[in-house]
């Protein structure tokens, strides 16, 4: 690795790391660990649930887990790991935009993910709004 390669993921680390300070406690990640975030953390976040999301796909296609799975609800899940279609970039905006409203924000980071995804993909209004009427009231059960 070259120095300036070094120096650039260096001060990468060096940014984020105040982002993910080991001396707070650990918590949710929900609207309120998003919006606590620096960019660089952001990107990072979307970027590494992208792509366990990829792995997930490829761990099912590969068949490890085809013989205990029925195939409609293999191909379900593969559908909703696909992120292919979608920039690191609308992803963040998206979670922007959707936890700058309050009554958001205790919903977790992964199913706010698939509200964006079904935003950015032009689901019908009406059906995002029931299925995140259905979050809301989710989130606030002690147990989600």
């Amino acid at each position: 690795m070259n120095r300036r390669s070094f120096l650039a993921v260096s001060s990468a680390a060096l940014m984020a790391a105040p982002s993910f300070g080991q001396d707070r406690p650990a918590t949710r990640t929900n609207g309120n660990w998003w919006n606590a975030l620096n960019d660089l953390a952001k990107y990072g976040y979307i970027i590494g649930y992208t792509d366990g999301s990829s792995k997930a796909d490829a761990t099912w296609a590969d068949g490890l887990c085809k013989p205990q799975v029925p195939a409609k609800y293999l191909a379900a899940v593969q559908n909703g790991n696909d992120y292919s279609e979608f920039t690191i970039g609308q992803l963040v905006e998206g979670l922007n935009q959707f936890y700058k409203d309050f009554r958001n924000t205790k919903i977790l980071t992964r199913d706010a993910m698939m509200v964006v995804r079904q935003q950015i993909s032009g689901v019908p209004q009406k059906e995002i709004d029931e299925g995140l009427e259905f979050l809301r009231q989710t989130a606030l059960d002690p147990r989600y």
